[in-house]
């Protein structure tokens, strides 16, 4: 909505984006701890994430037995999808694969200079996509995208609010 894309572009002091995170991931904790569902607490975080960055969509790819990433939920796209899809194509599902191996948040935008990145963002819909690797006791689980109309994700402050959940979901 119109609401995502206005804050999306305001700037926010990185001060409030990493506090919003920390909250972000105590609620997780809280979910987490009450329910024991890994994968419902994830989607709960999702839709915390989209609101905390005034980020219009987002998507959760969690591991599958196999070792493949596999679309569990969207959110705020036009049809909610929360299933057992893969990521496709195989281009997006090794792009993420290596922002879960290298546990470390990234940004991709519309005008990457790879064409596998390119490739991520145009068919998740947006301008920018912050990937952020999930991982519980060292153990990845998955990733979760944020997926931002603007050009505002391409900021450090960003980067910075997936680093602290990248961290926090990580121990």
């Amino acid at each position: 909505g119109l609401r995502g894309q206005d804050e999306g572009t305001r700037p926010v002091p990185l001060e409030s984006r990493q506090s919003s995170a920390l909250a972000l991931l105590s609620a997780f904790a809280e979910t987490m701890e009450k329910s024991g569902d890994v994968e419902r607490s994830l989607v709960e975080l999702l839709s915390q994430a989209l609101d905390a960055a005034g980020v219009p969509r987002g998507r959760l790819y969690l591991l599958d037995t196999a070792g493949r990433l596999v679309l569990r939920s969207t959110q705020g796209e036009a049809r909610s999808v929360t299933g057992t899809a893969p990521a496709s194509p195989a281009d997006d599902e090794r792009v993420l694969h290596q922002v879960l191996d290298r546990g470390e948040p990234q940004v991709f935008t519309a005008s990457a200079s790879l064409a596998e990145h390119r490739g991520l963002v145009e068919r998740l819909g947006g301008h920018t996509v912050l990937a952020v690797p999930v991982s519980a006791r060292e153990k990845p689980l998955g990733v979760l995208c944020l997926i931002s109309d603007a050009r505002a994700l391409e900021d450090h402050t960003w980067t910075s609010f997936g680093r602290v959940l990248a961290i926090h979901l990580g121990q």
